[in-house]
């Protein structure tokens, strides 16, 4: 196709709507001197058809600047506008489809950002056009509390290439409303499979969730209500009650916490917070409410049981009601509260608080609801209080008709009543079992008379006619009976009361018959018990008294039996008024001590002991004792029952007494001399017999070896002898040197282990007498020193199979002599060896230390060898005492380490044993051996 712009012929072709577009462009693209341009247009071709072209030019010009030619080249773009054009149509069909479906879709790329959208898309996210999100992320649209979410849901649909359909979640709108979507998620790809973006629906479900939530919320409230009315039925306890209710309300209903308060009736009508589940966390007691009409009074508690009338508070952060609690209810997440006031018998005695973690949490129908459950729970606690009331009444009746019942039994009580108008007599159990009567005794007046004992029947009746029905209404007489059952006679007491009508004739009597035959009796062992008191304190040698001092001061004796004249000269009609005369007789050197004793007695109340000098009426100084017992009276004064006693006999006797004791110490002092010359002789005669027991051990111990060697060195020089008197003479044969070596060396073996055997002896002698200050202090570990001395008597184990256990707490430490320690545990070692172990294949030697308190610590040492005979167990610990004399025992080693614990080591030892049952020392010793 040709250029248009070079002829009127190419002009006329271009399409008319199109042509003044075109003229203005060029003569633009001129006066800008643009040297390239492009346009594109429509032109009507000759088969009159309308094409579109793409017209690209290119302008050329002179060194002065003018254009002198154009070149161009058009192509023709029909097919692509018809397509571009097909697309339009397609895309706005789309769009109007989008904007009409009720769902909205959005589309976005990789990035999450909106590529497009339908119109109720946009105009859910506040803006006027689609084309207006386009670029734009979630970020931007100011959605910050859902934008991670978002972006997250695209990023897992991205990444898995998989959609995400119906899932539901939050928004926050423009205007400031929560909202909930229904959202579907699907992966966009290109023509090569490619995933490009995302592309979104969802639906707006607020209406249907709050539906749904409103459905749950009935659903919980009436299951609430349900396990109310249940807690109702079943609970007996009132405070059991109350939690379990506020339990139920906060685990069924979902509230955040909920409590029930009374209102208490002081000063200040505080709310006494009773019951609460939920999270409370200390909020009820920093609440300090009240129910009175004023700033701690205005909340919903205080009001719902001021006015009678559910309370609400649906926005705690904002209502002007709970400024005084805001902060801490914040602190627990409160949004929302309701109160419902507690009526019973119409009297508001409570309410019950209910509080949520949404605001406006409370509906209308909500209220009905907890209305309702308050109106339960109120009758339920008035239902309880007076269940309460009734079974308390119940248990007061029972109790009482207990005590009555028991009272009477104890009492030996019977009780009945007779109904004077038809003559009928009604008794109790007791009454019946006093009598001996049944159920067949006809209980009639004159039955009961009957039973009278015959010395009291016509005084009975007497009294019954003359004294109650004429004179008196009331009965009271002592008489016996004859029980009905055995014949046995008894006392009674017979209480009662007749009740007479307006005209004054008898209606009915009530009373109590008492079986007092034991009282009786004790009156009368009484009565024999003073008269036989009266007797033995007129012939007894002492006076039995009560003395009384009184607040004031002033004393006196109450009684005083006969032997107060011939003790005192007073008689007991004169001490009655005071004491006075008495005490005067007291001697005045006697008398402060007298008062003293008895002014202590009267402040301690302890038991009075006093002994004292008067001067008797009869003008003698004698000796006399009292003992009583103070007891303080109602009124404030001390009364003493006692005794006094003539002690001047015994007095006189311990005078004489004392003077023999004088001379009887003489007598001792000069036999006491005696004994201490003749004990000093016994010692010192011991001390010989001692060293000589020593010195004949020693001699015995000794001879043995010494004896050996002097008899083996005589043979030896008789031998000697010989072999040199062969050689002498020339006559020396291989045989006799033969024989005079072998002699030789037996003979210096034999030596050789008589002198050792010698002075082994002598080394033990030389530690029984050695100076055991040389031994060298320290402080060391028991368990370590132990371990390292078994290790040296290892060898001597060697060819046995014998074995010792240990059983020393490690890291206990003694502050004393080791040496001495070691030489006792080797001798006791050595001893169950040689003694223990006789004719044992396989012996057990046992060490072990335990803590006594902090200072002292028990070594036990024990074998389970062949034991001590008890007849030898007390001579152990002599020297030179052994049960293998002349079999290698010396009889020292025990001996020394009897020594050494008691001496040295400050300590003291123990044995025990029998025979075939083994032998144990214990050994005490303390942590700090004495200072030496």
């Amino acid at each position: 196709m040709g250029r248009l712009f070079f002829g009127n012929h190419l002009i006329s072709l271009v399409y008319y709507e199109d042509l003044e577009r075109i003229c203005q462009e060029v003569r633009g693209y001129s006066e800008r001197g643009v040297d390239q341009f492009q346009q594109e247009y429509r032109i009507v071709a000759k088969d009159g058809t309308v094409r579109w072209i793409d017209d690209r030019v290119v302008v050329e010009r002179n060194a002065e600047g003018e254009v002198t030619h154009y070149q161009g080249i058009v192509i023709d773009i029909t097919e692509r506008k018809r397509v571009e054009e097909a697309l339009r149509q397609s895309r706005n069909l789309l769009q109007t489809v989008l904007d009409t479906i009720p769902a909205r879709v959005f589309w976005k790329d990789r990035h999450s950002r909106y590529l497009g959208c339908n119109r109720p898309f946009a105009l859910d996210t506040g803006v006027d056009s689609p084309d207006e999100m386009v670029g734009r992320d979630d970020y931007q649209m100011g959605w910050w509390e859902q934008a991670d979410l978002y972006r997250s849901d695209d990023k897992q649909v991205l990444e898995s290439g998989k959609s995400k359909l119906d899932y539901e979640e939050p928004q926050a709108t423009p205007d400031g409303r929560h909202i909930w979507l229904r959202t579907s998620k699907v992966p966009l790809r290109d023509a090569d499979g490619v995933i490009f973006g995302i592309l979104g629906t969802y639906q707006d479900i607020t209406a249907h969730k709050q539906a749904e939530e409103a459905i749950r919320r009935t659903n919980r409230q009436l299951r609430m209500l349900s396990d109310c009315n249940q807690a109702l039925i079943r609970t007996t306890d009132e405070m059991e009650l109350l939690t379990t209710i506020c339990t139920i309300v906060v685990q069924e209903g979902g509230y955040r916490m909920a409590w029930v308060g009374y209102a208490e009736q002081d000063a200040s009508k505080t709310i006494r917070p009773i019951a609460h589940a939920g999270f409370e966390d200390g909020y009820l007691q920093y609440l300090n409410i009240t129910w009175v009409d004023d700033e701690r009074g205005l909340g919903p508690m205080g009001t719902a049981i001021r006015t009678g009338r559910p309370s609400l508070v649906q926005n705690i952060a904002s209502d002007s009601r709970f400024a005084p609690w805001r902060a801490e209810a914040a602190k627990r997440d409160y949004a929302a509260a309701c109160a419902l006031p507690l009526t019973a018998s119409d009297q508001i005695f409570g309410a019950l608080g209910i509080y949520s973690s949404l605001p406006d949490a409370f509906g209308a129908e909500e209220i009905d609801l907890l209305s309702e459950l308050a109106n339960d729970l109120a009758f339920g606690i008035a239902v309880l209080r007076a269940r309460l009331e009734r079974e308390r009444a119940d248990a007061a009746l029972k109790e009482s008709e207990f005590f009555l019942r028991r009272s009477q039994e104890v009492g030996d009580l019977g009780s009945y009543y007779f109904d004077a108008r038809t003559g009928t007599w009604v008794s109790s159990e007791k009454l019946d079992q006093i009598f001996g009567v049944d159920d067949a005794f006809p209980k009639t007046t004159s039955g009961w008379i009957e039973l009278v004992h015959p010395d009291h029947k016509e005084e009975m009746r007497q009294h019954l006619t003359d004294h109650v029905l004429t004179q008196h209404n009331k009965f009271d007489k002592e008489y016996r009976i004859v029980r009905r059952d055995d014949g046995h006679e008894r006392w009674v007491h017979s209480l009662g009361e007749l009740e007479f009508d307006e005209s004054g004739v008898p209606i009915r009597m009530i009373g109590t018959i008492q079986d007092i035959t034991q009282r009786k009796r004790a009156e009368e062992a009484l009565r024999a018990s003073e008269a036989l008191l009266a007797k033995t304190t007129a012939d007894a040698p002492a006076m039995i008294y009560q003395f009384l001092l009184r607040p004031d001061g002033t004393s006196c004796f109450p009684y005083a039996s006969a032997w107060c004249w011939d003790m005192f000269g007073v008689l007991p009609e004169v001490l009655r008024e005071s004491a006075a005369p008495l005490v005067d007789l007291i001697l005045p050197e006697d008398r402060p001590g007298f008062e003293e004793s008895v002014a202590r007695s009267a402040r301690t109340l302890e038991p009075w002991r006093h002994e004292y000098r008067l001067r008797s009426a009869r003008g003698d100084i004698v000796w006399h004792q009292g003992i009583s017992r103070p007891e303080r009276q109602a009124d404030g004064s001390i009364l003493w029952s006692g005794i006094f006693f003539d002690t001047t006999e015994r007095k006189r006797t311990e005078e004489e007494l004392q003077r023999y004791r004088e001379h009887l110490e003489e007598l001792v002092a000069e036999r006491t001399a005696e004994l201490r010359q003749a004990m000093t002789q016994l010692v010192q005669a011991e001390k010989l017999a001692a060293l000589g027991h020593l010195v004949a051990g020693v001699a015995h111990e000794l001879n043995t070896p010494l004896g050996n060697a002097r008899t083996v060195a005589g043979a030896l020089g008789e031998h000697l002898g010989e072999f040199a008197a062969a050689v002498e003479s020339g006559v020396l044969r291989r045989s006799q040197v033969d024989a005079f070596l072998k002699r030789g060396w037996e003979a210096v073996d034999l030596l050789e282990r008589n002198t050792a055997r010698a002075a082994d002896l002598i080394g033990h002698f030389k530690q029984v007498t050695v100076d055991q200050s040389s031994a060298r202090r320290r402080r060391f570990d028991l368990r370590q020193t132990v371990e390292e001395l078994l290790a040296t008597l290892r060898p001597q184990f060697k060819h046995t199979a014998h074995r010792i256990e240990l059983d020393i707490p490690a890291g206990l430490e003694l502050d004393s002599y080791p040496g001495p320690l070691e030489q006792v545990v080797t001798n006791l070692v050595t001893n169950s060896l040689i003694h223990g172990f006789a004719g044992i294949e396989a012996g057990l030697i046992r060490i072990g230390a335990v803590l006594l308190g902090s200072d002292r610590v028990q070594l036990d040492y024990a074998d389970d060898g062949i034991g001590i005979p008890e007849t030898i167990l007390k001579r152990i610990f002599e020297p030179f005492f052994t049960t293998r004399l002349g079999q290698g025992g010396s009889g020292l080693g025990l001996y020394i380490v009897y020594n050494l614990v008691t001496g040295v080591l400050g300590g003291t030892v123990r044995v025990c044993g029998k025979p075939g049952h083994g032998t144990v020392f214990t050994f005490v010793l303390p942590r700090t051996a004495p200072i030496r």
